[in-house]
């Protein structure tokens, strides 16, 4: 990710398929004067593997024109099509995989879900900006004031309070791919990174949430989710497979003052079993408190329980995503 002068040049969004796998060339963005140009994300399938073209971005004087993310459908493998962005009034919709620069801030997101063999490919980064407000879909970053939030899923802001959504995991064939965002935050700058999802052999391994904010910022730890042998490790946060063993690590976004205070994503395995502590986020005040997802594993069971985020005072207790994967099944509140 390289900054030049005022202009924010955001490498590569890659994905790598080795062999039958996927190979996703790189997300481009460009910021020339006051202009942003979002080069193409890029996907290419190799063999039956599947050919996303660009998405492209363009903000032009004070409107942001974003074109359409255009996914190929090749061979026996499905991809869900197109990136709409509509902009209506001042208002700017952004569908999936999305840069909106508000005042001097670039508010990059972006989530994938790729569809391997029969699986599912899944869009829907959704950012919509009414007024002076974003309001920013899955893996987003929200600008208010000086001080970005930053959510694992979705942050919308209302007014004075940010209302965080619910983390969704979608089941493709029998792995979950869940895909992730690097937000780096350099000066007053945010540099969108790179998201790598990386398939290996039968495994899927998704790369990385991170946000990083520098000097009076916020570090966010990331996101990967390792697909070993026939069990899913779904986390947000990290999750790192040793040995037979998964070990997942904590995101801790910690801002003082009038700042946001987001809390540990802790995942304890015990035995065999994978216990992964709630993502709560509760607005008390002028403060968000980041609380946990909570995700179950016991033993070729996942159960993955839910996103809770509560805010209170004249808040908004935003409902519970539950994925329970029992045996071979899947179930959905």
């Amino acid at each position: 990710m390289v900054r030049c002068g005022k202009a924010i040049v955001c490498a590569a969004l890659e994905m790598v398929r080795c062999g039958k796998a996927i190979v996703c060339a790189a997300l481009e963005m460009v910021r020339c004067g006051k202009a942003i140009v979002c080069a193409a994300l890029e996907m290419v399938r190799c063999g039956k593997a599947i050919v996303c073209a660009a998405l492209e971005m363009v903000r032009c004087g004070k409107a942001i024109v974003c074109a359409a993310l255009e996914m190929a459908r090749c061979g026996k493998a499905i991809v869900c099509g197109v990136l709409e962005m509509v902009r209506c009034g001042k208002a700017i919709v952004c569908a999936a995989l999305e840069m909106v620069r508000c005042g001097k801030a670039i508010v990059c997101a972006a989530l994938e879900m790729a569809r391997c063999g029969k699986a599912i490919v899944c869009a829907a980064l959704e950012m919509a900006r009414c007024g002076k407000a974003i309001v920013c879909g899955v893996l987003e970053m929200v600008r208010c004031g000086k001080a970005i939030v930053c959510a694992a899923l979705e942050m919308v802001r209302c007014g004075k309070a940010i209302v965080c959504g619910v983390l969704e995991m979608v089941r493709c064939g029998k792995a979950i791919v869940c895909a992730a965002l690097e937000m780096v935050r350099c000066g007053k700058a945010i540099v969108c990174g790179v998201l790598e999802m990386v398939r290996c052999g039968n495994a899927i391994v998704c790369a990385a949430l991170e946000m990083v904010r520098c000097g009076k910022a916020i570090v966010c730890a990331a996101l990967e989710m390792v697909r070993c042998g026939k069990a899913i490790v779904c986390a947000a946060l990290e999750m790192v497979r040793c040995g037979k063993a998964i070990v997942c690590a904590a995101l801790e976004m910690a801002r003082c003052g009038k700042a946001i205070v987001c809390g540990v994503l802790e995942m304890v395995r015990c035995g065999k079993a994978i216990v992964c502590a709630a993502l709560e986020m509760v607005r008390c005040g002028k403060a968000i408190v980041c609380a946990a997802l909570e995700m179950v594993r016991c033993s070729k069971a996942l159960v993955c329980v839910a996103l809770e985020m509560v805010r209170c005072g004249k808040a908004i207790v935003c409902a519970v995503l539950e994925m329970v994967r029992c045996v071979k099944r899947v179930l959905w509140q």
